[in-house]
């Protein structure tokens, strides 16, 4: 089984809620978000979704990050890949680069995002600054961040 599907059900279980489970997305879902974007999700996040679904993180896991005094964004929810694709055309539009895809977003409306040129490397898309940082090497490595972190 690949890592980013065991970090995935590990991050559901450390930050998700029985009452907000994880959204179902289909193959048709992404292949319908790839067309458009003339581009196709890194495999590892693409498995980790089919298998587990889009997370719904609580807010125990920003006070754990508050806590830790951790340099992380606030996680805020996946996006669907229609979503994916919404997100980054509008942010396109907005000063993010063109070259990323948009995945999920933070407390602030900031962007976690893939980059066109491959690779499951996470990146930060701050749009107050317009800047981009790399936030991971792999969106395994990303989500073993968040699941490091103690609850608060």
């Amino acid at each position: 089984m690949n890592g980013s599907i065991l970090r995935l059900r590990e991050m559901d279980q450390r930050w998700g809620s029985s009452d907000y489970p994880p959204i179902s997305v289909s193959g048709v879902d992404f292949v319908e978000a790839e067309i458009r974007l003339s581009w196709r999700f890194p495999e590892p996040y693409r498995q980790a979704l089919l298998e587990v679904g889009l997370l719904r993180v609580t807010a125990d896991l920003w006070e754990a990050i508050d806590e830790a005094e951790a340099d992380l964004p606030h996680l805020g929810d996946f996006f669907s890949p229609a979503e994916a694709v919404a997100a980054t055309e509008a942010w396109i539009t907005n000063g993010m680069p063109d070259d990323l895809i948009a995945f999920a977003g933070d407390s602030g409306g900031n962007l976690f995002a893939f980059n066109r040129r491959g690779g499951d490397v996470v990146w930060y898309f701050d749009h107050d600054f317009q800047s981009v940082d790399q936030l991971a090497s792999s969106f395994e490595a990303w989500l073993a961040t968040y699941c490091r972190l103690a609850p608060a």
